[in-house]
């Protein structure tokens, strides 16, 4: 028996964090999750975590895992976001390895407003992937050509010689 879907707004209409709808083969359903995903980028970005940032890679994270993982928000855990962002972003980000940096730091940003704003109970797993070490990592997955995905690879491919 499956769960039943959370609707976007608690019993109190209050914003829910951890809502998800799926549609009638149980995925999630993809207008819903863009709503989600702009109504969660919104209350970030103006958010004390988020001050000074440009919030672009969050959305793609949410994007990532709730198209290729079936993932609500509230169901990203530890190993989501490894998955989303050592597999996934190498094969599908077209990004520079230099962008680690950023990236791990405006996710370490978005997952403390999660904790502190929302409780929310995978917090602390995801801050633990992002732990010292990570944008390393990171950068190394992004730079490894033998990752990316066809259209990254045509993306990502230097100009030929004499070419613009």
């Amino acid at each position: 028996m499956s769960a039943r879907p959370r609707p976007g707004k608690d019993a109190t209409g209050a914003f829910d964090i951890r809502g998800e709808k799926r549609d009638d083969e149980g995925r999630l359903d993809e207008a819903w999750a863009a709503e989600f995903e702009r109504e969660v980028l919104d209350r970030f970005a103006k958010s004390p975590e988020a001050d000074g940032m440009t919030v672009s890679w969050t959305g793609s994270v949410l994007h990532f895992g709730s198209s290729y993982l079936d993932a609500s928000l509230g169901q990203i855990g530890a190993a989501e976001l490894r998955e989303i962002l050592f597999e996934v972003f190498p094969r599908k980000m077209s990004c520079e390895p230099e962008s680690a940096g950023e990236i791990v730091t405006e996710l370490r940003a978005f997952w403390t407003w999660a904790r502190r704003e929302f409780q929310l109970e995978t917090a602390e797993e995801c801050l633990a992937v992002l732990r010292p070490g990570a944008e390393q990592a990171l950068r190394r997955e992004l730079a490894d050509t033998g990752k990316f995905g066809m259209a990254k690879s045509m993306f990502m491919a230097p100009a030929a010689p004499g070419t613009t």
